[in-house]
């Protein structure tokens, strides 16, 4: 499952056959097709129909909190039960029911990878049994209205007052208006047609010919190709764009974001920080501080093994000598016309400082002899072959944080690594060929 952002909520059809008889799992068909239950079934699933029991026919709207804590009791699941859920169309209907049950705060319930398709392909057994089960007593939390759009964010979307993309899953024919339901099926849409802004992104095209889903790049490359951004990258884009972001990363799939922001502490109210948690798009905000940044280390990354050694001594510096450098007015002046291109020329520095060309090359290396000054040099690093990153965010004894930080930043595969405030104190970013490294 490593292909995909949140492996956490698939298991595979081994996974399932392999705990049948677990009393803590209870399996769930929920089918578009409502008669496949009875047709044959995994042996101690249930089947719910997603017509009567997982929709309010007469709000049209989602079951309340009392009908679903009904269901579930009836289906023997309490709330430390693991649910998994399956079904037909690739899961299409499985994954509509997982999407309700954590809306309602259930904690653990995951997807069978494939679904009922890949379990019939695979020639694993059925029956027509029903299954039986005790009755449990469950009590339902939320609703977690972070899961769900309203008509207010759709118009929100619509109108460009609000981030998001629309996404129609439905079929390429019910999209266009030339149909309103898939055949053979009673729910039917109010009227033809989609909603304007919406791309079109079929259900069945997320998955493989197997019914399991398409991995996390697949995906990515399916919805870019329609035009749709993940949240990740559209909050990332906005924030490129800031004056006060130093640079941005997309983690985790492209689901977190991860940026640097300059500014003062104190800001007050109009600083990014203090509006980013308004955003329907934010479930979360983790800020820190960045109080020190621990340097050192050798290239371990093999950049300069493609040089022979007599290019590459000119390119190496010795580590900073830990002197102090007293800054003066003139000094803000060469720090701000770096900080607008650190590949600036002597020339121009020059020009920005007043000073001569071989004033401002004796000054940039007193300010990088004593550590006052460096250049972070950032590279597209899957070109070089090195397609992992990864953050780590530790917590260490305060008076061992010094030495924790300079032996930590002296491991070639670190990137960087500085002291922090926040909820860890030290952080550090590794660069890898692969995940195992």
């Amino acid at each position: 499952m490593a292909e995909y952002a949140h492996p956490e909520v698939l298991v595979s059809t081994q996974w399932v056959a392999e705990h049948l008889s677990d009393p803590k799992i209870r399996l769930v068909e929920v089918d578009v097709d409502t008669a496949g239950y009875d047709q044959g079934h995994i042996a101690g699933a249930v089947g719910w129909n997603w017509q009567t029991q997982l929709q309010d026919n007469i709000r049209r709207d989602l079951i309340t909190k009392q009908a679903l804590e009904q269901l579930l009791g009836q289906s023997g699941i309490s709330n430390d039960t693991t649910i998994i859920l399956y079904g037909d169309n690739n899961n299409w209907f499985a994954a509509y029911a997982l999407w309700q049950l954590k809306y309602y705060g259930h904690k653990d319930v995951r997807l069978m990878n494939g679904g009922r398709k890949k379990w019939l392909e695979e020639k694993r057994p059925l029956t027509t049994e029903a299954a039986k089960v005790a009755l449990a007593t469950y009590r339902a939390t939320g609703p977690d209205e972070s899961l769900r759009a309203r008509k207010e964010n759709v118009f929100a979307v619509i109108e460009k007052t609000g981030g998001g993309q629309l996404v129609d899953v439905r079929s390429a024919d019910e999209f266009t208006g030339k149909i309103i339901a898939p055949p053979g099926m009673n729910e039917t849409a109010q009227r033809a047609g989609h909603i304007p802004t919406a791309a079109n992104i079929p259900w069945a095209q997320a998955a493989n010919e197997d019914g399991t889903f398409k991995s996390a790049d697949q995906l990515k490359q399916l919805y870019e190709g329609k035009g749709v951004k993940g949240s990740g990258e559209v909050i990332a884009t906005a924030l490129a764009r800031r004056a006060d972001t130093a640079w941005v990363q997309l983690l985790s799939g492209d689901t977190e974001v991860l940026c640097s922001l300059r500014g003062e502490p104190g800001e007050g109210t109009d600083s990014l920080l203090a509006r980013l948690p308004r955003s329907n798009r934010i479930v979360a905000v983790t800020a820190y501080s960045r109080m020190h940044m621990f340097v050192g280390g050798s290239d371990g990354l093999g950049f300069l093994d493609a040089l022979p050694a007599s290019q590459v001594a000119p390119l190496l510096r010795p580590p900073p000598g830990g002197g102090r450098a007293e800054l003066g007015e003139l000094d803000g002046a060469l720090y701000a016309a770096l900080a607008v291109d650190g590949r600036a020329s002597y020339a121009d520095l020059a020009a920005a400082t007043g000073w001569s060309e071989t004033t401002v090359r004796r000054r940039v290396d007193q300010l990088r002899d004593a550590g006052a000054l460096y250049f972070d040099l950032e590279l597209d690093m899957p070109a070089f072959g090195f397609r992992s990153t990864v953050w780590m965010w530790l917590s260490v004894p305060p008076s061992q944080l010094a030495t924790v930080g300079t032996a930590l930043a002296k491991f070639p595969e670190i990137a960087y690594a500085m002291a922090v405030t926040g909820p860890a104190n030290l952080a550090a970013c590794a660069v890898c060929r692969s995940q195992e490294e």
